[in-house]
């Protein structure tokens, strides 16, 4: 894969990243009062995240473990989504398997940029070394 791949595995796992974070924040936090249909919008923004994720990962068969991650996070929120939409009595049973399997996809996501890092600046310096320098305050 070339940079650019990297670079767009890069950022889609970091989206993924942040949509499975606001998920479960809003999932487990006891004092906010959310509704199911807002639930469910943050769910399918989650849903547009795993997608493009997905996607991307296709492209990269020796990343083929972190694909099957994303997959079973996918299935999780599906199945989490009908349930709510459902008002299946379950619903709290599949949230916990949602939020068991968003925990899993975070590991899963935060690997997928580092090695994206690490390769991108391997294949050839773009974007990240100019990240890193002025992370660093360098030259």
């Amino acid at each position: 894969m070339n940079a650019d791949a990297w670079n767009l595995l890069a950022e889609r796992s970091r989206a993924l990243v942040h949509q499975a974070s606001l998920l479960m924040g809003m999932l487990t936090h006891p004092a906010q009062v959310i509704d199911d249909e807002m639930r469910l919008a943050v769910a399918a923004r989650t849903g547009v995240a795993v997608d493009e994720l997905s996607a991307a990962l296709a492209a990269a068969p020796e990343l083929a473990a972190h694909l099957r991650t994303v997959q079973r996070f996918q299935h999780s929120l599906d199945a989490w989504q009908q349930s709510v939409a459902e008002d299946h009595p379950m619903a709290r049973r599949y949230q916990t398997a949602l939020l068991q399997q968003a925990a899993q996809v975070l590991i899963s996501c935060l690997h997928i940029e580092t090695l994206a890092v690490g390769e991108c600046a391997r294949v050839d310096a773009g974007p990240f070394e100019a990240l890193a320098r002025s992370s660093h305050g360098g030259t």
